[in-house]
């Protein structure tokens, strides 16, 4: 689980959960993941969740399948999110810790990706999946005028972005200080390129001061839209840098030789990851506008 998910947990979470879950995660003794893509859709998870949790006693009967969830099968914690209202729409769902061992939670294959080769990602099977009542994090998670179900994940992404740029950013700035065209001279001492590292810089720091930012953010900000901008601008900033970067290469950084085509490789999915970078826009336009971020496939507010 990384940082932003934890502070998930801090800002929803009871006493009880946040001692028992906080300290190990912050300490990297465990890992956890968080489990919202289904196969039914992901841009609009809010309206196409499928997975239920119903109540049976004292416990919840999880029943569902997730996909394309970072850690899946390594890490020891997940926060699932699933229907316990189906009655309410997304108003309706909730989020439940389930703990890897439970019985009926299983994984599915690891996903071989164009990208993002490192962060292992796999699909989670919950069939008749007891979960205690006591593991309920968040009842209702999903508010019409709130941004924190909109932001989830997103300034992880956008941290992720800002270290794939800055390494594409010193990898350019390492190859035209060597690479020597005539005369002795490097592509260093061309302006073209003097120009091109600063826009690259530029970029790269502004989107790690918007991160800043956005983690700064207590739970209960009025205005959480940078949360959501924060997986916006350092994507869009990733794909501007690696692709700089790759020209400054010329031929060799389109080549396995050099680390520049995984940068770029790993810069696009970045765009893809919890809700592609089109949705980000919308959510945030939204909640700039003073409107419900939940939109319904089509455009429908609910």
């Amino acid at each position: 689980m990384s940082i932003y998910d934890g502070y998930k947990t801090l800002a929803v979470g009871n006493d009880q959960q946040k001692a028992t879950h906080l300290p190990s995660l912050a300490k990297g003794q465990r890992l956890g993941a968080f489990a919202v893509i289904e196969p039914s859709g992901g841009a609009n998870w809010p309206f196409t969740i499928q997975a239920t949790a119903r109540l049976d006693g004292d416990s919840y009967m999880l029943n569902g399948t997730k996909c394309f969830i970072s850690n899946g099968g390594e890490a020891e914690i997940y926060l699932v999110m699933a229907k316990t209202a189906p009655e309410k729409g997304p108003m309706g769902i909730s989020g439940l810790i389930v703990g890897k061992g439970t019985q009926g939670f299983s994984f599915g294959k690891r996903e071989e990706k164009l990208g993002l080769r490192c962060d292992v990602t796999r699909e989670l099977f919950f069939e008749n999946c007891r979960v205690p009542r006591a593991n309920m994090l968040a009842e209702g998670i999903v508010r019409p005028a709130s941004g924190i179900a909109a932001t989830v994940g997103l300034p992880d992404i956008g941290a992720a972005a800002i270290g794939t740029a800055r390494a594409a950013l010193e990898a350019a700035i390492r190859y035209v200080r060597e690479r020597a065209v005539a005369f002795g001279q490097t592509l260093a001492n061309f302006d073209g390129v003097q120009c091109m590292i600063a826009d690259m810089s530029t970029a790269v720091e502004a989107s790690r001061l918007l991160v800043y930012q956005a983690g700064s953010l207590p739970p209960d900000a009025p205005d959480l839209t940078p949360g959501i901008m924060a997986g916006i601008l350092p994507c869009e900033a990733a794909i501007e840098v690696t692709s700089k970067a790759m020209q400054l290469f010329g031929t060799y950084g389109y080549t396995a030789d050099f680390p520049l085509e995984r940068y770029f490789r790993d810069a696009r999915g970045l765009t893809l990851v919890a809700q592609p970078i089109e949705v980000r826009k919308l959510t945030a336009g939204r909640l700039k506008l003073g409107l419900s971020p939940l939109v319904a496939p089509g455009g429908g507010q609910r």
